[in-house]
């Protein structure tokens, strides 16, 4: 963990510095990627107090336990989520290239940020509040050896497993198949213009 923290977090601080200050231009492209830096940072700030159980101090806030453990859940599911907004933004560029309609729709990528953020946290924040009514708040020996609250409910497995997985892969696998097919019946592609194998590939 402390090797993850310490490169982790120069990493991240460096990328965050770059998109909000070398980077001009707004695009939805740039926008998704700081959106999926942030949720690697916010994870990353969190390693301390793993780094601190794991060295055999005890004495963690149940309530701290859960609220990393739902970063850290908010983190995963978050990340795939942004990483098919990033594919299906690309699909709808290359799909799209002229229409006005399409690049103005393109823009609102910040609320669809703001949407991923609320399906990373929202299926899990209403049962750990109701969860943490009945239990309490001491310290716990065994911080990050048992399941957080919210993560056993059958609700919240199968609305993030939908969510978090099943949605963002449909979503990767059918905008790399219109890629694909949108690269071959290009007119550069099929003038040789550029090497379309190689596209295809990349």
């Amino acid at each position: 963990y402390s090797f993850i923290f310490i490169v982790g977090l120069t990493l991240n601080v460096i990328a965050l510095v770059f998109f909000f200050c070398q980077i001009k231009s707004r695009s939805p492209t740039v926008v998704y990627m700081t959106n999926l830096t942030m949720a690697d940072f916010l994870l990353i700030l969190t390693l301390p107090v793993r780094i601190y159980y794991h060295l055999g101090f005890k004495g963690i806030p149940l309530v701290l336990c859960d609220c990393l453990g739902l970063i850290l859940k908010a983190n995963m599911y978050g990340s795939i989520l942004f990483l098919a907004c990033i594919c299906f933004d690309r699909c709808v560029a290359v799909s799209f290239p002229m229409s006005t309609r399409i690049q103005r729709a393109r823009q609102k990528s910040w609320l669809i940020c703001l949407g991923v953020w609320i399906l990373s946290f929202g299926p899990s924040v209403p049962i750990y509040i109701l969860k943490r009514e009945n239990v309490s708040l001491n310290v716990t020996k065994h911080c990050f050896d048992n399941p957080p609250v919210y993560a056993t409910q059958p609700t919240v497995v199968f609305s993030t497993l939908f969510l978090g997985f099943g949605l963002p892969l449909a979503i990767m696998l059918v905008c790399s198949w219109i890629l694909v097919h949108t690269v071959q019946k290009s007119t550069v592609a099929q003038t040789n213009l550029l090497n379309s194998r190689k596209i295809r590939r990349m």
